[in-house]
């Protein structure tokens, strides 16, 4: 309950909070790495908090970064695919090109935000 409550705390808004970012950081993928995924205690309420189009967390090895998404609309397919990532329409991922979360997570926030101008001037 603990770590749950870190790791809501440490959740980044952006996009009009239409984004909802998180990093995992090195020293906690690798305290429960044996026994669970941490950011499966807060994805869902990322997901499902109101306004929140797409939900990332960075799960940051130190050496890679690993980045699940989630949505409600079908964002997290196409979002992943920028990124050479895929899977489901609301379930998606990506592996980061480079360590830098903080380059990573600002590569994301550009292109969730050029996607949903490019997506509502289309529609």
């Amino acid at each position: 309950m603990h770590l749950k409550g870190q790791l809501l705390s440490a959740v980044q808004f952006h996009a009009g909070g239409r984004l909802a970012l998180l990093e995992i950081p090195p020293a906690i993928v690798e305290q429960y790495k044996n026994d669970y995924e941490p950011y499966t205690l807060v994805l869902n309420e990322m997901q499902w908090t109101k306004g929140v189009e797409l939900a990332a967390v960075f799960k940051n090895y130190g050496t890679k970064i690993n980045v699940p998404l989630r949505s409600k609309s079908g964002l997290a397919a196409p979002i992943a695919e920028l990124f050479d990532g895929g899977g489901h329409a609301n379930a998606a991922a990506y592996r980061c090109k480079t360590s830098d979360v903080r380059a990573e997570m600002t590569s994301l926030v550009q292109a969730f935000t050029n996607y949903q101008e490019t997506h509502h001037a289309a529609a």
